[in-house]
């Protein structure tokens, strides 16, 4: 019996189309509705050929929209209404046709597209959605104690489907993250004392100083470090108008090595301009071996405003810019949801490249260290994720990304996180399908 059925909708006259839905001549819209629904669902239920459905529910309609448009009881106004968006061509172009489509057809409950889609909208199917929000919170990751929450994934307890968009619309920022930092190697200067000919790499304790405690903490470290004692000649204040530090000896000039290499026994700490690990010498013709403006940002010198990599010959030595007490402003939020029909919106530039996989959204930190950040959207940051055909969500994994493209330290914080979910709804599940026949 299938495929046997004429789906030419020009072949077929109002009377035939009437016998087709088992309609009296004088049915109403409520009647075609009833029978519209009742054919359609069984159409999904007997039909074994995923393509002869799509046509036969195009076919079916069509002929529900000609049925409708004959109409002319006291209901008019509701029929117009009904027909608005949904009004078949007299040439039937099957090109512009896309009523009828089974949206999920491997689904228990396959969902059909009722309306026309608008070709000039970017998400034609949003007549037909429902938002919900999921929190979530690394508290209850997968595998607690053996992961980290600043690289968390989450087994949801089921299926969400037929996902069209997530944003991400509120998370809590966890701002505490070390600025000066022993792994970063964040916390470290090079000084040379020329008349002593004493010098040494000077380590400042891990951790984060507000511009009111670093002078005194980087001031002690040089003097105790170098000279054995604190008070004594190097002292370290902070303009308290310009923010810039101004670091001095009071008897002897020195010079001062922005970058440095890895600390080990035999280090000659005189010729510390590079790093050993990545073959980076500013004087090397070599442009593959030059010092990078990454490789300088992860240093002390660049964190409380020294733009230079060397200073020598002086008493004193002012930052060109400011005090910074963090050393990132902002984060980026990753989100793998195991699909592959997403569109990157976000993404990081490079001299070189792009930073661009599972980004959702940046996130600005505008914090004091030690305070978390609530970022609601509220600064118009786009953090929405589109998809190009629905999607079923079972699990997520999440990452706090810095600018540079590595995982952030949160120091075992925990935090929470709102997505946004956009899903298709069906129009036929309110109906219960189990006891209706076609006849």
């Amino acid at each position: 019996m299938e495929q046997s059925l004429d789906l030419d909708i020009k072949n077929y006259s109002n009377e035939d189309l009437i016998n087709f839905f088992k309609l009296d001549n004088n049915y109403s819209v409520s009647d075609l509705e009833e029978r519209y629904k009742t054919v359609t669902v069984n159409i999904l239920k007997s039909t074994k050929s995923l393509q002869y459905k799509y046509s036969l529910i195009d076919f079916i309609n069509k002929g529900n929209t000609i049925l409708l448009k004959n109409i002319t009881d006291k209901n008019e106004t509701i029929i117009k209404k009904l027909i608005k968006n949904d009004e078949v061509e007299d040439d039937y172009d099957e090109e512009e046709e896309t009523v009828g489509k089974i949206l999920n057809p491997l689904s228990t409950h396959p969902s059909l597209q009722r309306q026309k889609i608008d070709k000039k909208s970017s998400n034609s199917y949003k007549v037909h959605t429902t938002t919900t929000n999921y929190i979530f919170n690394t508290l209850y990751r997968d595998n607690y104690f053996s992961t980290i929450p600043n690289s968390s994934s989450f087994s949801l307890p089921f299926t969400i489907k037929n996902v069209t968009a997530i944003s991400l619309s509120g998370i809590q920022i966890p701002n505490v993250s070390n600025t000066f930092s022993n792994e970063k190697e964040t916390n470290q200067l090079f000084i040379h004392e020329d008349v002593t000919n004493i010098e040494g790499i000077v380590i400042l304790p891990h951790g984060n100083y507000s511009n009111l405690e670093f002078p005194a903490i980087l001031e002690s470290a040089i003097n105790i470090q170098l000279l054995g004692s604190t008070p004594n000649r190097f002292t370290v204040v902070i303009d308290q108008y310009t923010q810039q530090i101004k670091i001095s000896n009071t008897t002897n000039t020195f010079s001062m090595d922005i970058l440095i290499k890895k600390y080990n026994a035999t280090s000659n700490y005189k010729h510390c301009l590079y790093n050993t690990d990545r073959n980076t010498n500013p004087s090397d013709k070599d442009p593959k071996n030059k010092i990078t403006s990454s490789d300088f940002a992860y240093t002390m010198g660049y964190i409380i405003g020294y733009r230079q990599l060397v200073y020598s010959g002086f008493k004193s030595y002012i930052g060109e810019s400011v005090y910074q007490d963090t050393l990132q402003d902002y984060y980026y939020f990753e989100l793998n949801d195991y699909t592959d029909y997403q569109f990157n919106t976000t993404i990081g530039v490079f001299p070189t490249s792009f930073l661009s996989n599972n980004i959702i959204a940046v996130l600005p930190i505008t914090t004091p260290k030690y305070t978390a950040s609530f970022d609601n959207n509220s600064n118009f940051i786009y953090k929405t994720r589109n998809y190009s055909a629905p999607i079923n969500l079972k699990k997520i994994t999440i990452k706090m990304i810095s600018p540079q493209g590595e995982l952030v330290d949160l120091k075992q914080v925990d935090f929470s996180f709102c997505l946004q979910v956009t899903t298709l709804y069906d129009n036929i599940l309110p109906f219960d399908v189990k006891d209706i026949d076609l006849s």
